[in-house]
């Protein structure tokens, strides 16, 4: 249970006490390397990563959206909607919090 975790950062700031707890319980520390997908665009995700270190690139088929680094949170759609609307991959050597989806955690 990673300690470090900015509870400060939005939107978990808004989280109680035993709300934050539940979270801490529930992360996981993933590595990737660069160019390594995280989410492919229109797959579904287990989990909302963010990011420690490093830099995530969005994109979805077009090309470049965004790029993504520390305290930044990704891919809450994926989670509400089944499916990413667009791909998440490394740009270069990143860590990154994983948030497993608590719906199914026991």
């Amino acid at each position: 249970m990673p300690k470090a975790f900015d509870a400060a950062n939005p939107p978990f700031d808004r989280l109680t006490p035993h709300e934050m707890e539940t979270l801490r319980a529930a992360l996981d520390i993933v590595y990737f390397r660069p160019g390594e997908p995280v989410i492919d665009q229109g797959s579904p995700s287990q989990a909302l990563f963010v990011v420690i270190k490093g830099t995530i690139e969005e994109s979805d088929g077009a090309g470049l959206l965004a790029l993504l680094g520390p305290k930044d949170s990704f891919d809450s759609r994926a989670l509400v909607h089944g499916k990413s609307g667009h791909a998440f991959r490394a740009r270069d050597e990143t860590l990154c919090y994983s948030v497993r989806d608590l719906r199914y955690s026991t």
